[in-house]
Protein backbone atom coordinates (compact mmCIF):
# COMPACT_ATOMS: atom_id res chain seq x y z
CA UNK A 1 0.00 0.00 0.00
CA UNK A 2 1.57 3.43 -0.98
CA UNK A 3 0.92 6.27 1.38
CA UNK A 4 -0.72 9.69 -0.86
CA UNK A 5 0.07 12.85 1.29
CA UNK A 6 -2.41 16.00 -0.91
CA UNK A 7 -3.79 19.32 -0.49
CA UNK A 8 -6.28 20.08 -2.48
CA UNK A 9 -7.28 23.91 -4.03
CA UNK A 10 -10.47 25.46 -5.40
CA UNK A 11 -9.89 28.24 -8.61
CA UNK A 12 -11.63 30.82 -9.70
CA UNK A 13 -10.75 29.94 -13.39
CA UNK A 14 -7.96 27.63 -15.76
CA UNK A 15 -4.33 28.58 -15.07
CA UNK A 16 -3.52 30.10 -18.28
CA UNK A 17 -0.08 28.88 -18.77
CA UNK A 18 0.88 25.61 -21.04
CA UNK A 19 0.25 22.79 -19.34
CA UNK A 20 2.82 19.82 -19.32
CA UNK A 21 0.42 16.94 -19.84
CA UNK A 22 -3.34 16.50 -20.06
CA UNK A 23 -5.50 13.48 -19.56
CA UNK A 24 -9.53 12.89 -19.37
CA UNK A 25 -10.85 10.98 -16.81
CA UNK A 26 -14.23 8.88 -16.22
CA UNK A 27 -14.24 7.72 -12.21
CA UNK A 28 -17.05 6.02 -10.50
CA UNK A 29 -17.44 4.49 -6.80
CA UNK A 30 -18.62 1.21 -6.21
CA UNK A 31 -20.02 0.04 -3.37
CA UNK A 32 -18.27 -3.16 -2.05
CA UNK A 33 -20.40 -3.82 1.49
CA UNK A 34 -19.06 -0.97 4.01
CA UNK A 35 -16.12 0.30 1.77
CA UNK A 36 -16.13 2.15 -1.79
CA UNK A 37 -13.70 1.51 -4.52
CA UNK A 38 -12.79 3.81 -7.42
CA UNK A 39 -12.69 2.90 -10.58
CA UNK A 40 -10.95 4.85 -13.54
CA UNK A 41 -10.65 5.45 -17.07
CA UNK A 42 -7.63 7.32 -18.38
CA UNK A 43 -6.66 8.81 -21.76
CA UNK A 44 -3.98 10.42 -22.51
CA UNK A 45 -3.00 11.19 -25.91
CA UNK A 46 -3.68 7.85 -27.78
CA UNK A 47 -2.93 5.87 -24.49
CA UNK A 48 -6.12 4.33 -22.30
CA UNK A 49 -5.67 3.42 -18.96
CA UNK A 50 -8.39 1.43 -16.49
CA UNK A 51 -7.48 1.68 -12.68
CA UNK A 52 -9.31 0.15 -9.29
CA UNK A 53 -8.26 1.95 -6.27
CA UNK A 54 -8.71 1.48 -2.44
CA UNK A 55 -8.08 4.58 -0.32
CA UNK A 56 -8.04 4.94 3.17
CA UNK A 57 -8.47 8.06 4.88
CA UNK A 58 -5.55 8.25 7.63
CA UNK A 59 -5.55 11.86 8.62
CA UNK A 60 -6.38 15.31 7.22
CA UNK A 61 -4.84 14.78 3.75
CA UNK A 62 -3.12 11.76 4.05
CA UNK A 63 -4.06 8.71 2.74
CA UNK A 64 -3.23 4.88 2.32
CA UNK A 65 -4.01 3.77 -1.24
CA UNK A 66 -3.74 0.32 -3.51
CA UNK A 67 -3.99 0.42 -6.79
CA UNK A 68 -4.32 -2.00 -9.53
CA UNK A 69 -4.86 -2.00 -13.12
CA UNK A 70 -7.81 -3.48 -14.41
CA UNK A 71 -8.91 -4.46 -17.90
CA UNK A 72 -11.47 -2.52 -20.22
CA UNK A 73 -14.21 -5.54 -20.04
CA UNK A 74 -13.79 -5.53 -15.88
CA UNK A 75 -14.27 -2.00 -15.86
CA UNK A 76 -17.48 -1.97 -18.21
CA UNK A 77 -18.46 -5.00 -16.14
CA UNK A 78 -18.43 -3.08 -13.05
CA UNK A 79 -20.07 -0.25 -13.93
CA UNK A 80 -23.11 -1.65 -15.47
CA UNK A 81 -23.84 -3.15 -12.19
CA UNK A 82 -25.76 0.56 -11.63
CA UNK A 83 -26.69 -0.54 -7.99
CA UNK A 84 -23.49 -0.70 -6.81
CA UNK A 85 -22.52 2.40 -8.55
CA UNK A 86 -22.60 5.15 -6.25
CA UNK A 87 -21.21 8.15 -8.02
CA UNK A 88 -19.72 8.96 -11.11
CA UNK A 89 -17.41 12.01 -12.86
CA UNK A 90 -16.09 13.20 -15.81
CA UNK A 91 -12.90 15.45 -15.70
CA UNK A 92 -9.80 17.01 -17.64
CA UNK A 93 -6.54 16.84 -15.38
CA UNK A 94 -4.00 19.28 -16.71
CA UNK A 95 -0.77 18.56 -15.29
CA UNK A 96 1.80 21.34 -14.50
CA UNK A 97 5.27 20.04 -13.02
CA UNK A 98 6.53 22.90 -10.88
CA UNK A 99 9.93 22.90 -8.45
CA UNK A 100 10.11 18.97 -8.89
CA UNK A 101 6.54 18.32 -7.91
CA UNK A 102 3.27 18.11 -10.33
CA UNK A 103 0.09 20.00 -9.68
CA UNK A 104 -2.78 18.45 -11.16
CA UNK A 105 -5.72 21.04 -12.35
CA UNK A 106 -8.92 19.39 -12.72
CA UNK A 107 -11.70 20.77 -14.68
CA UNK A 108 -14.77 18.80 -13.36
CA UNK A 109 -17.10 18.95 -16.64
CA UNK A 110 -20.90 18.24 -15.21
CA UNK A 111 -20.19 20.43 -12.62
CA UNK A 112 -18.44 23.44 -13.95
CA UNK A 113 -15.80 23.44 -10.93
CA UNK A 114 -11.98 23.83 -10.75
CA UNK A 115 -9.43 22.20 -8.22
CA UNK A 116 -6.18 22.13 -8.04
CA UNK A 117 -4.49 19.09 -6.34
CA UNK A 118 -0.40 18.42 -5.46
CA UNK A 119 0.76 15.71 -4.03
CA UNK A 120 3.66 16.23 -1.06
CA UNK A 121 6.46 13.71 -0.94
CA UNK A 122 5.41 13.89 3.19
CA UNK A 123 3.41 16.12 5.54
CA UNK A 124 5.93 18.41 6.72
CA UNK A 125 6.94 19.47 3.05
CA UNK A 126 6.91 23.43 2.56
CA UNK A 127 5.92 24.57 -1.01
CA UNK A 128 5.13 27.64 -2.96
CA UNK A 129 2.29 28.42 -4.92
CA UNK A 130 3.30 29.03 -8.15
CA UNK A 131 2.02 32.31 -9.47
CA UNK A 132 -0.79 30.65 -11.98
CA UNK A 133 -2.38 28.66 -9.09
CA UNK A 134 -1.98 31.75 -6.84
CA UNK A 135 -4.00 34.40 -8.78
CA UNK A 136 -6.67 32.00 -9.31
CA UNK A 137 -6.73 30.58 -6.04
CA UNK A 138 -10.54 30.67 -4.04
CA UNK A 139 -9.48 28.54 -0.75
CA UNK A 140 -7.57 25.51 0.58
CA UNK A 141 -10.64 22.48 0.38
CA UNK A 142 -8.30 19.78 1.82
CA UNK A 143 -9.99 17.35 3.86
CA UNK A 144 -13.35 19.32 3.08
CA UNK A 145 -15.59 16.24 2.53
CA UNK A 146 -17.97 18.44 -0.19
CA UNK A 147 -15.13 18.75 -2.12
CA UNK A 148 -13.91 14.96 -2.30
CA UNK A 149 -14.53 13.47 -5.71
CA UNK A 150 -16.57 11.12 -4.58
CA UNK A 151 -18.94 13.70 -2.86
CA UNK A 152 -18.92 15.83 -6.26
CA UNK A 153 -19.86 12.76 -8.38
CA UNK A 154 -23.45 12.15 -9.93
CA UNK A 155 -25.47 9.14 -10.12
Amino acid sequence: MALEIERKFLLKRLPIPTFDRMCFIDQFYYSVGERFERWRYIKEGKDMLYRKTMKTAISHGVFEEEESDVTAEEYAQHFQEAEKVTSFIQKIRYKYNVDGLVWEVDYYINLHLIIAEIELPDINHKFEFPDFIQKNLIMEVTGIPEFSNYKLGII
